[in-house]
C-alpha cells in the first residue's frame, strides 16, 4: 500500500515554489513510482501481488487540492492504470483508492471552518459527514484480498459522495 502523501499549499503557477512542487511530486508520486518499481519484479517473479495506491478524490477533478497536489495525484491514478496494464497478465494487480474529506490532521483546519467551501459541500453530500480513516482502510483492505481479484487499474472512491456533484 502507498499511503504517504502530503498536501502542499493551494498556490497557484504563479505563486507556487519549485521547492514545493518538487516536495510534493516527490512524496505523492516519484515516492510510489520507487517502490513499485522495486517490488514489481518480486511480485512477478512470485507469480502474484497486489498494490494499491492512496490517491485522492482531486486525482479525477481539477479545485480539490491545489496545484502540486492535484498534479501528483492525478499522476498516480495514471501511474496506477498504465502498471495495471503492463503488469497486469503476470498475476500483478494495482488498483487505486481515491479518499475525499477524511477527518485526519490533514484536512483538520478545514473542517474547523463551518463556512469553508469544502465543509458546506461535506453537508451537501450524501453521507453529509466527512469519513473515517477506518473507512478508507477497509476499502484498501478489500482491493488487497482475493475477493477482489477481477479488479485491475479501479480508482475506488472512498468519499461519501462528495464527489458526484
Amino acid at each position: 500500500v502507498n499511503n504517504a502523501g502530503v498536501g502542499g499549499t493551494t498556490a497557484n503557477m504563479d505563486q507556487i515554489t519549485m521547492d514545493e512542487w518538487n516536495t510534493v511530486l516527490a512524496t505523492n508520486l516519484t515516492a510510489p513510482f520507487v517502490l513499485c518499481k522495486k517490488i514489481i519484479p518480486i511480485m512477478e517473479k512470485q507469480g502474484a501481488g497486489t498494490i494499491v495506491n492512496v490517491a485522492s478524490m482531486a486525482a479525477t477533478a481539477a479545485g480539490r487540492g491545489g496545484l502540486a497536489y492535484t498534479s501528483a495525484k492525478h499522476g498516480l491514478l495514471g501511474l496506477t492504470r498504465q502498471m495495471s496494464l503492463d503488469h497486469g497478465r503476470t498475476g500483478v494487480r494495482i488498483n487505486a483508492v481515491l479518499p475525499g474529506p477524511i477527518a485526519t490532521d490533514m484536512i483538520a483546519r478545514v473542517l474547523a471552518i463551518p463556512q469553508h467551501p469544502v465543509t458546506m459541500k461535506i453537508g451537501m453530500s450524501p453521507a453529509k459527514r466527512p469519513g473515517e480513516p477506518i473507512e478508507v482502510a477497509q476499502a484498501i483492505a478489500f482491493l488487497a484480498s482475493d475477493e477482489a481479484s477481477f479488479i485491475h487499474g479501479a480508482a475506488l472512491a472512498v468519499d461519501g459522495g462528495y464527489t458526484i456533484f
